[in-house]
């Protein structure tokens, strides 16, 4: 997912999954989301993870390949603190059994999800999540809200990384006390330039009259391939709870 320098829309990726209407989309993934993020065992979760295991290898546009790396480098960074700090019997004198397994539960939860997540909802771009948001009843404030944030936050991702380039490729050598100068220095410009443009952005919405000025998106239509999509989704929770019942501890 990608944003525009100037513009406010993200760009949509297109793949397979375009055929489901959006509304569809969003209700399956959140719902089947939710639950996995609930579950505390991995007989459940492995029945869960099914669908995302399906869009994994179906990765259209490779949007997953740069995302669940870095994704991971956070997931191996909090499972080593559980590991650390987790009470219960430990190995090697210093590692807890009970918190690997509790991190081994949370790595997989945290891939599974971001998984099915990026590719149900993520790809749909910000105008086509805006429009379903709208058809489902948010306040225009809220959506604002949303949307500015989510935009603001890879807006700054980006300038970060673009900045850190310029300062490494500019100072390579550069250590000490004089690094964290530079790192303040370019975080500051960063977050300056980007309040700038954030009041920019609601003064275009504003004259344009609201988020509908904004709006280009194709009328939302309902199909009998959606109502599929949502029966298998909610028949793969119902196996997802069957599970837990059977694997309960």
């Amino acid at each position: 997912m990608r944003f525009d320098a100037d513009g406010f829309n993200a760009e949509a990726t297109a793949t397979r999954l375009d055929v489901f209407d959006p509304r569809a989309r969003v209700l399956c993934a959140l719902a089947l989301a939710v639950v996995l993020a609930s579950l505390r065992s991995f007989p459940p979760l492995l029945c869960g993870s099914l669908i995302p295991l399906i869009l994994l290898f179906r990765d259209e546009g490779g949007m997953l390949r740069s995302v669940l790396p870095r994704l991971n480098v956070v997931g191996v960074f909090v499972a080593l603190l559980l590991m650390l700090t987790y009470p219960g019997e430990r190995f090697w004198r210093v590692f807890s059994v009970e918190g690997l397994e509790l991190a081994l539960l949370v790595v997989f939860k945290l891939n599974v999800i971001s998984i099915l997540l990026i590719r149900m909802v993520v790809a749909l771009g910000v105008e086509r999540i805006e429009n379903v948001l709208a058809r489902f009843g948010l306040s225009e404030k809220l959506r604002v809200l949303l949307l500015l944030t989510t935009r603001c936050i890879f807006l700054l991702a980006e300038r970060t990384e673009t900045m850190v380039r310029a300062v490494h490729l500019r100072a390579p050598e550069l250590r000490g006390t004089l690094m964290f100068k530079a790192f303040a220095c370019m975080l500051g410009t960063t977050l300056l330039h980007s309040s700038d443009r954030a009041e920019r952005t609601m003064l275009a919405i504003r004259c344009r009259g609201g988020l509908a000025g904004f709006s280009q998106c194709r009328p939302l239509c309902w199909s009998r391939i959606d109502t599929l999509l949502c029966l298998s989704f909610c028949l793969n929770i119902a196996v997802i709870l069957w599970c837990c019942l059977l694997w309960r501890p």
